[in-house]
């Protein structure tokens, strides 16, 4: 039973960055954008919150400045979709590569090395004893970080809001009919803007997970022809 439970709790540990980053995408698209960008929000994030940690000595301040900054982004890839009405693949392309890039040069300025970050501040697993012990449900309170809960907290919002709120309807009904919601006076372009920054910022936390919770370090993605840029710093 101990090994069962000891699966499961690896298996939640590893589900959270996958659930926040799918949660992202579904909700830009539930509001009619195509975020492909999601793995260049998590990139973002990931720096963000080591960054912050590194700077600060706090993880905490780390994951608030990911999602900050991933709210930034999902600001900025929304502006470009919707004011400036670019292709949003095309964008969302553009958003994975821009954060290869930054991050790799940012990478360098900071720690003048490639590849890695130093180590900083992370966020600790914790076991809930006793509970830890029940079959199952007990692998929910088994060596998991603070991640998993505000996880849990984050898909139950979203879900109460999406279909349980007037907001979540008009949201759904302007990623099916937004021209026809737009004529009831409804803001559009409002919703779809904070949706982008609520899934940036989702996204940033997911990445800041994978730098402070899953390790306590930023490993850099580097894309072939843009290694030139980190000598710039140099």
């Amino acid at each position: 039973m101990a090994d069962i439970n000891n699966f499961l709790a690896l298996m939640l540990q590893l589900s959270v960055p996958i659930v926040l980053g799918a949660l992202c995408g579904t909700i830009a698209e539930r509001g009619g954008i195509i975020l492909l960008g999601v793995e260049g929000l998590m990139l973002i994030g990931a720096f963000a919150g080591v960054a912050g940690s590194f700077f600060t000595g706090s993880a905490f301040a780390g994951a608030v400045l990911s999602v900050l900054a991933g709210a930034l982004v999902g600001w900025l890839y929304a502006l470009f979709c919707l004011k400036w009405k670019a292709q949003q693949s095309v964008v969302g392309v553009g958003i994975n590569l821009f954060a290869s890039g930054i991050t790799a040069v940012m990478l360098k300025a900071i720690w003048h090395t490639e590849g890695m970050s130093d180590s900083v501040e992370a966020f600790s697993s914790f076991t809930v004893p006793g509970l830890s012990k029940i079959p199952v449900i007990g692998a929910l309170f088994y060596e998991q970080s603070p991640y998993l809960y505000l996880m849990i907290l984050i898909v139950a919002a979203t879900w109460i809001l999406f279909y349980r709120t007037k907001y979540g309807l008009r949201y759904r009904a302007i990623g099916d009919q937004p021209y026809a919601v737009q004529t009831c006076g409804v803001p559009v372009n409002r919703y779809r803007y904070t949706a982008m920054m609520a899934a940036g910022a989702i996204a940033g936390l997911a990445g800041s997970y994978l730098s402070l919770a899953q390790n306590n370090l930023f490993v850099g993605k580097r894309v072939k022809g843009l290694e030139a840029l980190g000598k710039l710093v140099d």
